[in-house]
């Protein structure tokens, strides 16, 4: 059994007739038969009644055309595929993205991109602090949306995006939060504190 087989066969069931099915296939009308013959013996029934004067489908033949008009389906899509994946579009875009930076307006245009390129897969990560870099310097994303602290601007193209400010922040109840004036890092280590850790690595 092969594609050609099943492409003659449901040629025939679409056109009603060999010679049609002939004519759409720009085949010969002797090359149509021999393919489906030689289908029909190899599954060992018929997929045509030829009693009558045109071609018409056994009960067998039915069931199996179900089964190939799924097959061939699925040819056409991988075929669709191939050739997305034969043009300019990327099939697959790798973002990183520093957890700084707010999501939405980049959802927006994610969906954007993906409403105009729909078969680009856009894979989308979030990091901490030098995360997004690491994973560039590393060839795991494509694109980095992330501050320039740390990042050798002779080896990346940069573009401005947004500005993001960072506000340290302490519960009212926190033992310092009521005192003014700037503490030691030595002091701050002896209170429970929440400090966020890079996802880059110890170089990052």
């Amino acid at each position: 059994m092969n594609l050609e087989q099943l492409i003659a066969v449901d040629a025939v069931v679409s056109t009603g007739t060999f010679r049609g099915a002939a004519d759409r296939l720009n085949k010969a009308q002797s090359a149509i038969s021999h393919q489906v013959r030689k289908l029909e013996d190899e599954l060992g029934f018929a997929i045509f009644s030829r009693e009558d004067y045109r071609p018409r489908l056994s009960s067998e033949g039915e069931v199996f055309l179900r089964e190939a008009t799924r097959v061939l389906d699925q040819f056409h899509k991988l075929q669709a595929t191939a050739q997305e994946l034969r043009s300019t579009q990327e099939p697959l875009v790798r973002i990183a993205l520093t957890a700084t930076m707010s999501l939405e307006p980049i959802l927006k245009i994610l969906g954007e991109i993906g409403d105009k390129f729909p078969n680009t897969h856009i894979a989308v990560a979030t990091e901490m602090m030098g995360g997004p870099l690491a994973r560039l310097m590393k060839g795991e994303a494509d694109l980095i949306i992330a501050g320039l602290e740390g990042v050798d601007i002779d080896h990346v193209e940069t573009t401005p995006v947004g500005a993001v400010v960072i506000r340290p922040v302490a519960h009212r109840s926190f033992p310092v939060a009521g005192r003014s004036g700037m503490r030691s890092r030595m002091e701050m280590q002896s209170y429970v504190q929440v400090i966020v850790s890079g996802t880059g690595g110890p170089d990052y």
